[in-house]
C-alpha cells in the first residue's frame, strides 16, 4: 500500500461520517506491512501490560 493510497482510505472512511480508532486499524496494519515487509505485525497482542494493551506489536526474526 502507498502512502497516498492509505490517505485516500482515511479520507474515505472519515467522510462516511461513522468512524472510530478500530475503524483505521486494518489500514494502518497494510501500511505497515507494506513499508515493512520483513517484520511481522500483530494488531491487538494478547500480553496486557500494567498499562493496557498496546495496539500493534512488530517484530523481527525469532521475536515472533
Amino acid at each position: 500500500m502507498k502512502i497516498t493510497d492509505y490517505l485516500t482510505s482515511l479520507n474515505a472512511r472519515l467522510a462516511e461520517g461513522h468512524t472510530s480508532e478500530h475503524t483505521f486499524r486494518g489500514d494502518l496494519e497494510a501500511l505497515i506491512r507494506s513499508l515493512l515487509p520483513e517484520f511481522h505485525v500483530t494488531n491487538e497482542p494478547s500480553q496486557v501490560t500494567d498499562c493496557g494493551n498496546q495496539a500493534y506489536v512488530i517484530t523481527k526474526g525469532s521475536n515472533q
